[in-house]
């Protein structure tokens, strides 16, 4: 293991008083020690930066800024600024990490020398974990796209919180988090990142502990126009990646707008009909525009189902299999 690199771990942190000791708790057991922790209290209107400063008085390697509320891009864009380590990595405060994640990402960043580090992530839920692993392995230049590829299919590249970043990448090329959008702006971050990576490697460990509850930003209700913005934005930097050399990009931008649009239904947001119905027109068109050749069958008949239903059949359609689906969930619990 590799003593000499200096890890800076940036934590933003939102109304965390209920799980940010465990948080911290958790890194400052770590095998590995030469890390600072960035933690970046967003504003909270909790005990939180209570909470913050505390811990920094108790060890001198946690820093604490304390800011207006702007959002988490804003928070993660501030610790890379102060961040001193020689390698980046992004915790959220309502999680938790076993006490080897450091060292396990300092021992593949010494064997390949690599510019960017992966590995799998454990979803706690309330009554049960589930984890997604994936396997060892290093990717060059090349072969990155590979890379982003597996990772996707494996449920674990748009994460922030299970890869680590090398600082002088972040900082030569200016690679910053899109303040103006709340969902997926990690995703944007590290495919913006990937493009000047040269090295990639995947490990068999799943330290990360992701807590999926209500308050979560992966809960979070979003409307349709705010998640196809995403997937379009998505779809940009995978097409500057990827070049011509794959109809990948155009795979996951269909079935992220079509994901986008059912999660309204079963989701439910807060809106109005007309807006509702307006939003619904938005997709058909988009639906009537596109060729769906090469995406998966499930979804190619879902597609179909929208192109050629008139609206008046399919909404109540959506509106039935999800809330038939909700109740059933309330059944088994």
């Amino acid at each position: 293991m590799n003593s000499t690199l200096f890890i800076s771990i940036i934590i933003p942190v939102y109304n965390s008083e209920s799980f940010l000791m465990k948080m911290l708790d958790s890194v400052l057991v770590q095998t590995f020690t030469n890390f600072e922790i960035i933690l970046i209290d967003d504003g909270s209107v909790d005990k939180s930066p209570q909470i913050c400063d505390d811990y920094a008085i108790k060890d001198k390697r946690i820093k604490v800024v304390h800011t207006v509320n702007k959002g988490v891009s804003s928070a993660r864009n501030v610790g890379i600024e102060i961040a001193q380590g020689d390698y980046l990595i992004f915790f959220d405060s309502d999680d938790w990490v076993d006490n080897t994640v450091l060292e396990e990402y300092v021992n593949a960043i010494t064997k390949y020398d690599a510019d960017i580090v992966f590995q799998g992530i454990v979803m706690e839920f309330f009554n049960k974990s589930v984890s997604f692993d994936i396997k060892e392995k290093v990717y060059f230049k090349d072969d990155i796209c590979n890379a982003v590829m597996y990772l996707t299919a494996m449920n674990t590249f748009g994460w922030m919180c299970n890869k680590i970043y090398r600082k002088n990448i972040i900082m030569l090329h200016k690679i910053r988090f899109q303040e103006d959008l709340s969902i997926q702006e990690d995703c944007l971050f590290t495919l913006n990142y990937l493009a000047y990576a040269n090295t990639l490697s995947t490990l068999p460990y799943a330290s990360y502990h992701y807590r999926n509850h209500n308050e979560s930003l992966a809960n979070k209700r979003n409307s349709y126009h705010t998640l196809k913005r995403k997937s379009e934005l998505i779809y940009s930097e995978m097409k500057r990646l990827f070049g011509g050399n794959s109809n990948f990009p155009e795979i996951i931008y269909i079935n992220s707008v079509l994901r986008s649009f059912v999660r309204m239904y079963e989701k439910p947001i807060k809106l109005s009909f007309q807006n509702r119905v307006y939003e619904y027109k938005c997709f058909t068109n988009f639906v009537r525009q596109t060729d769906f050749s090469d995406v998966k069958f499930k979804h190619k008949l879902k597609f179909l189902c929208l192109k050629h239903l008139p609206s008046i059949l399919f909404e109540p359609l959506i509106y039935s299999i999800f809330n038939i689906r909700r109740v059933l969930k309330k059944i088994r619990k």
